[in-house]
């Protein structure tokens, strides 16, 4: 029997070819589709260079929403800004708060955060109230509340 799949590396990082028409430069956030990750390499058009998928980014944000640790995050491909629109591409998750004011957001990129019902389980809560972005540690491994949950008897998603 041939083998349906092949193992070639962990996802974390994707060859991507330029096809913009311009040129790439190192730390740019790259529209996936459906999805967002950032360019590793100056990547010249037309060339193949690396793009990382996943890791924790500081990135330019826009100065007229806060964001809330555990936020769904987007990126405005024409304002180079990171957003809470949801009508832009995803791009990960809040991983600290920002003031409306702020101008720059800490984000956990990354395809696996793009759809909360697939990566989630529902938790009940039997202590103190969670608030979204939180460790939840479970018996026998953790995850990140991806919602506020209240205190006891209070149910939500969390992140796996």
């Amino acid at each position: 029997m041939s083998k349906i799949a092949t193992f070639k590396h962990p996802g974390v990082v994707m060859d991507w070819e330029n096809g913009t028409g311009a040129d790439v430069s190192v730390g740019d956030v790259i529209s996936l589709g459906t999805f967002c990750g950032v360019a590793q390499v100056d990547i010249a058009n037309g060339a193949t260079g690396p793009v990382s998928l996943s890791g924790v980014y500081e990135i330019a944000a826009v100065n007229n929403a806060a964001f809330t640790q555990g936020d769904m995050i987007y990126f405005d491909t024409v304002a180079k800004k990171a957003t809470k629109d949801t009508s832009k591409a995803f791009l990960g998750v809040a991983m600290r708060g920002k003031e409306t004011a702020g101008t720059t957001a800490w984000v956990k990129i990354g395809y696996e955060w793009h759809d909360k019902a697939e990566k989630t389980i529902t938790y009940s809560n039997t202590g103190d109230a969670i608030t979204a972005g939180d460790v939840v540690k479970f018996s026998d491994f953790c995850g990140i509340a991806a919602e506020g949950i209240d205190a006891t008897n209070g149910k939500g998603a969390v992140y796996i």
